[in-house]
């Protein structure tokens, strides 16, 4: 494990509770374990975001530039999900 850098932290009375409360359940030995898996779970958070920007979204940016022709307009998408909106009613009125 590494170092420990002891910290002071200032904590709504909510906060503080429920880190009382989850300590005395036994899932975890300290309020230091509490906010040190809470760190965890937002950088785990983190890298899945930049994950998704550079994996999904950086390569459908460059698409985009390359092409902005190929991309629909907002008119487009709108009149996509009417059509198919209309499409299911008609279905449904046959029914």
């Amino acid at each position: 494990m590494s170092k420990v850098h002891k910290r002071t932290f200032s904590l709504t009375r909510q906060q503080s509770t429920y880190i009382d409360t989850v300590v005395a359940s036994g899932g975890y030995a300290s309020g230091s374990e509490v906010i040190r898996e809470g760190i965890r779970i937002m950088q785990e958070r983190e890298r899945r975001l930049e994950k998704w920007l550079r994996d999904d979204v950086a390569p459908e940016y460059e698409a985009w530039l390359a092409n902005p022709d190929d991309v629909l307009t907002e008119e487009d998408v709108f009149n996509d999900i009417e059509s198919g909106l209309d499409a299911d009613e008609a279905v449904r009125k046959a029914s």
